[in-house]
């Protein structure tokens, strides 16, 4: 029973480490006041899991932001580093280039109707358009630069949203406004 007690009283003590920040350095320096978890070296590095792409397909419900160094995942099965976000993984490339934000091309107004029109872009697959500014809402409207919006209310100004978008990511967002022109009947 007193060996128990020992024990109890043992893990209680050590429990308070548990929910501290934790620094590994050669010097034994503490961590930064922003850190959890922080490492010091002046000559190693870190080194986080690595899997092939079949072994991290397996993990079952991901966290955001989980991390991992897929050594067959590149488009020529080479390693890259993969971070789990929005409900799916994304490869980090230093090399890999976001197209440039889309600059507004021409609009046609109508009374009730308007065609949107940006410029392409060189590197981007695709685009989206949103009337608000929230990519992951946005409509994809594929390599289109035009978009119509129609039911729109005469002699009103409209404000939208344009994203370019390719494997690396998308573009920050192009706001475009124009005026629905016809005055109403």
């Amino acid at each position: 029973m007193k060996n128990i007690l020992f024990l109890i009283l043992l893990l209680m003590i050590n429990s308070r480490t548990l929910i501290s920040q934790v620094s590994v350095s050669a010097d034994g320096s503490l961590p930064d006041n922003s850190a959890m978890f922080d490492v010091q070296s002046a000559d190693k590095g870190v080194v986080i899991p690595r899997m092939t792409y079949d072994q991290r397909s397996a993990i079952q419900n991901p966290i955001e932001g989980l991390i991992v160094f897929c050594t067959n995942c590149s488009e020529d099965s080479t390693g890259v580093l993969t971070i789990y976000s929005n409900g799916q993984w994304y490869l980090f490339m230093m090399n890999c280039l976001k197209p440039g934000r889309p600059a507004a091309g021409s609009h046609v107004a109508y009374e009730t109707q308007i065609i949107w029109h940006w410029n392409t872009l060189p590197i981007s697959l695709g685009y989206k358009w949103n009337t608000v500014i929230d990519y992951a809402t946005a409509t994809d409207v594929g390599t289109a630069t035009t978009y119509t919006e129609t039911g729109l209310t005469c002699n009103t100004t409209y404000t939208r949203y344009v994203w370019a978008y390719n494997d690396c990511g998308p573009s920050s967002s192009y706001r475009i406004l124009t005026k629905a022109t016809k005055p109403c009947p």
